[in-house]
Formats: C-alpha cells, sequence, structure tokens
C-alpha cells in the first residue's frame, strides 16, 4: 500500500508523537552486537573488559544490594544455670543411691512379711482361745450337771432312809432291808465320798462334788486360767506385728527419701537427703528387731 493511499485521521483523534532523541551513549568500551565479529586482537578484548575486578558488566541488582535489616533480640536478664556435676560423680552418685534403694526394699520386704506371720499366729491364737473358752464353759456346766445330779441321789438316799425308819416302827425286819437297799444304792451312785452321816438326816457336801467334778479329767482338761493366757499372747502377737508395720512405713519413707536424692541437682541436698535415708534406715531396723525380740 502506497503512502498516498493511506487514510485521513479523523478529527479528535490523538496524532502520533514524532520520537524523541535518546540520550548520548556514554563513554566507555562499547559491546559488540549480537552477530558482530569479534575483533581478532587479544589486546582489543581485554580493553573492552573492566579494569576493576569488582565492576562487572552485568547490570547491578537492586534486590541483591537492598539492606535487610537484622533483628537482634536483646536478652532483659542473664540466664542462669545450675552447674551439673561430672558425669563420673554423677554415676557414683547414682549407683550408691540404687544401691541404697534395694537395700532398703529388701528389708521393707522382709519386715512385712514377718509382720504377716505375728498378724497370722495372732489369728490362730484367739481362735485357739475361743476354743479353750468354750471347752472351759463346756466342763463348768459339765461339773454343775454332775452336782446337781448327785444332789437327787443324795436326797434320794434321804428319803429311802427316812422310809426305812418309819417301817421300822411297825416291821423292823423290813426296815432293815430297806436300809441295806439305801447302802447299796449309795455305794452304787457314788455319793458315798460326798455324804457326812448314816441315816435320813445325812448331809450331801455340794462343794466337794463341784471340785471333783471340775477335776475329774485333769489330764485331759486344760486350766482355768489357759483361755486368758492364750488370749494375752494372742494381743501380745498383734502387738508385735503393729509394730514392725510402722517399721515398714519407716523404711518406705527412707525408699522415698533416696529417691529424692537421686535427682537432686545440688550436692549439699543430696548428702543430707542420704544422710537423713540412713538415720531413718538405722532407726527402722533397730525398731523392727527390738519388736521381733
Amino acid at each position: 500500500m502506497a503512502a498516498d493511499d493511506l487514510p485521513e485521521p479523523l478529527p479528535g483523534t490523538p496524532q502520533p508523537s514524532a520520537p524523541q532523541p535518546g540520550p548520548p551513549p556514554a563513554a566507555g568500551p562499547v559491546a559488540p552486537a549480537a552477530g558482530a565479529a569479534l575483533p581478532l586482537d587479544p589486546l582489543a578484548v581485554t580493553a573492552a573488559l573492566p579494569l576493576d575486578p569488582a565492576e562487572s558488566v552485568l547490570p547491578p541488582d537492586p534486590a541483591a544490594e537492598a539492606v535487610v535489616p537484622r533483628l537482634v533480640a536483646q536478652r532483659r536478664w542473664p540466664q542462669l544455670r545450675v552447674p551439673r556435676p561430672p558425669a563420673r560423680t554423677s554415676r557414683r552418685h547414682e549407683l550408691v543411691v540404687a544401691i541404697a534403694i534395694g537395700v532398703a526394699t529388701i528389708t521393707g520386704a522382709a519386715v512385712t512379711y514377718f509382720s504377716l506371720r505375728s498378724d497370722s499366729a495372732a489369728a490362730d491364737l484367739d481362735q485357739q482361745a475361743v476354743i479353750e473358752t468354750v471347752l472351759m464353759h463346756q466342763k463348768l456346766t459339765s461339773a454343775r450337771s454332775q452336782t446337781h445330779a448327785f444332789s437327787g441321789m443324795a436326797a434320794h438316799y434321804r428319803h429311802m432312809l427316812a422310809d426305812a425308819d418309819v417301817s421300822g416302827l411297825t416291821d423292823p425286819r423290813e426296815a432293815e432291808v430297806a436300809r441295806q437297799l439305801a447302802r447299796s444304792y449309795r455305794i452304787r451312785t457314788g455319793i458315798n465320798q460326798f455324804l457326812q452321816g448314816a441315816d435320813a438326816t445325812t448331809r450331801f457336801d455340794t462343794d466337794a462334788q463341784y471340785q471333783a467334778a471340775l477335776h475329774q479329767f485333769d489330764q485331759f482338761a486344760i486350766a482355768d486360767s489357759q483361755p486368758d493366757a492364750t488370749a494375752a499372747r494372742a494381743d501380745a502377737q498383734r502387738g508385735v506385728s503393729r509394730r514392725l508395720n510402722l517399721s515398714v512405713v519407716g523404711l518406705l519413707a527412707v525408699v522415698a527419701l533416696l529417691t529424692f536424692a537421686r535427682v537432686a541437682r545440688r550436692r549439699s541436698a543430696r548428702i543430707a537427703l542420704v544422710g537423713l535415708s540412713a538415720v531413718g534406715y538405722a532407726a527402722a531396723v533397730t525398731a523392727a528387731v527390738i519388736a521381733a525380740v
């Protein structure tokens, strides 16, 4: 299309402005254009490079040259750090405390065993005391029953003698036969040794017969004071068990102190806790030995 054939611009349409001349090129070496032949002279190539090594032929990067502000945190209070003990000392301390905890635990288990044993013995003695009490009451009841029976037989014997005396008024022969029967009854029933007299006014010794009934089977019977003695032994065993339980509580406190000593950081606190644990262990073991003896 020719220049004369271009349409005329409409009125009111902005006209394109003529290109403005650019700034003059900066002085200095000019890089060869794309596609241009490089100079063959090495001196010319060297002259085109910048003399200062810090300078670069590339345009500067504004993002790289931007200054990034650094926020430095300032500590208002200095941080306090507790110095840790050396590794060898800490390991030795943990070993000693662990051995002490094991010894205290084993001692507590042994004292607990003896405490349970004493408690079991106390329970057995309580049961034995109950059985002895029942046997004692049974013996007393049997003696009272026997005395009451013997008293009835003695009364019957006196009644037979009284009948013989009445029969003697009319028939002396019948009266003598009645007296013979009464004497036979007296010997056969075993009340002879407890009767005082030979006529109808014979007195029966109730106390003597009661004591004889109580001591009739002494080789198989128990003493009167045996149930009380057995109950006292049961109370003593129960007291031993109670004191041993207190010793077990003391040993548990010793284990707790040793645990605190193991986790303590200060050397003075560790030494104090270990010393207190040693004193408590000695006191608990001494109390357990005294209670068992």
